[in-house]
């Protein structure tokens, strides 16, 4: 007893010393100890896919006091099952920590993030609820978010993309519909799909190409580079609105769209005949995408036209060395593009050459 007494006044001297050591000399100003607090995410949102949760939110940039965030250290999700009748609130559960030096199943895209809740104990008929915290490298969280709730609906099955067309600038898809849910069982509320388009890297993004639903089982996607590869993947939907309660994806398609317009028909061809050869010449198309002209010829006027140049020549002009004299030819030229699949262009008109037999005096 007396060692523990003895112990106790030692120790409270020893702070009274400390206490006069440090008030001693010039006084300075007690500076508070100031404790930044996040600003709470506002901006929570949650989206079915198949049986998983999608959330998605704003990484704060300000503190409530409205300074800059310095030291955000990342986030804590929070799940709750709401319960089946009534709406009584439930109790929430801390389901992810999120570190934004080493985020794992987080997904970063600038200010962006966001996070697949794939829990085995989600079900299909129940409604969920979800908030988030903000938290500092302190340790201080901010206030809860926005609060968001999400049905889980068993949706759609896998539709069948049957028939994919590439044209000028547009690719058009017809599909068949999945006769059930995800779930095996009847699907007797198909509301319409969603379609995706990869971009030049091969990742989809969160948004489909289409602006609203699609209710038919086809589409056309326009505005298109020619001579660009595009990826498609379609999904089903069994609601009006989003969040869309999308099923999952189809087998990926591609397309590469090409230019189906032929240029412009090839004007005043004249043929000329020398000795004993004709040439044949014509104006050069004003169309950028020509690579070349083809040549034809017949003996047979208006049919039965023969093809000179299979290859077709960069040139505007072709001589005829097989050629007979006092017979006549009729010709006519077109034009070709460069598209991924050549467009040829109308014939030109048709005109006629002849070599005469020179007179021996």
């Amino acid at each position: 007893m007396f060692m523990k007494k003895f112990r106790f006044i030692l120790i409270m001297i020893l702070v009274a010393s400390l206490i006069g050591v440090t008030s001693c000399g010039r006084k300075a100003n007690p500076r508070p100890l100031v404790r930044y607090i996040p600003k709470a995410v506002s901006d929570l949102k949650a989206a079915p896919k198949e049986k998983t949760v999608l959330l998605t939110w704003s990484k704060p940039t300000k503190n409530e006091d409205g300074s800059p965030i310095k030291d955000l250290a990342g986030f804590i999700l929070l799940r709750g099952e709401m319960p089946e009748k009534g709406d009584y609130g439930c109790e929430y559960k801390r389901i992810k920590e999120i570190d934004l030096k080493s985020p794992e199943d987080v997904v970063v895209r600038g200010g962006l993030i966001s996070y697949r809740d794939n829990d085995t104990v989600l079900k299909y008929n129940k409604t969920y609820s979800y908030k988030i915290h903000s938290i500092n490298k302190a340790g201080i969280t901010s206030k809860e978010s926005n609060e968001v709730r999400i049905t889980l609906l068993a949706p759609p099955g896998l539709p069948k993309i049957m028939h994919i067309d590439a044209r000028d600038e547009s690719v058009t898809l017809r599909w068949d519909a999945p006769d059930k849910k995800i779930d095996g069982t009847p699907l007797d509320n198909l509301k319409g799909y969603n379609l995706y388009r990869a971009d030049a890297t091969g990742i989809y993004g969160d948004e489909p190409v289409n602006k609203g639903l699609i209710l038919s089982r086809t589409y056309k996607d326009t505005g298109l580079k020619n001579n660009t590869k595009y990826r498609y993947i379609l999904r089903a939907v069994n609601n009006i609105a989003p969040p869309w309660n999308e099923g999952p994806d189809s087998e990926e398609v591609t397309a590469i769209p090409y230019n189906t317009i032929p240029p412009d028909t090839p004007k005043r061809l004249v043929t000329v005949p020398v000795e004993v050869r004709i040439l044949v010449t014509w104006d050069e198309n004003p169309n950028p995408d020509v690579i070349g002209y083809r040549l034809y010829r017949s003996t047979t006027k208006g049919k039965d036209y023969v093809l000179l140049t299979p290859e077709p020549i960069n040139r505007t002009t072709y001589t005829d060395i097989d050629v007979k004299p006092n017979v006549r030819y009729y010709y006519k030229v077109t034009a070709v593009d460069n598209a991924l699949k050549p467009n040829e262009s109308k014939p030109s008109e048709e005109v006629e050459g002849i070599i005469k037999p020179v007179l021996i005096e």
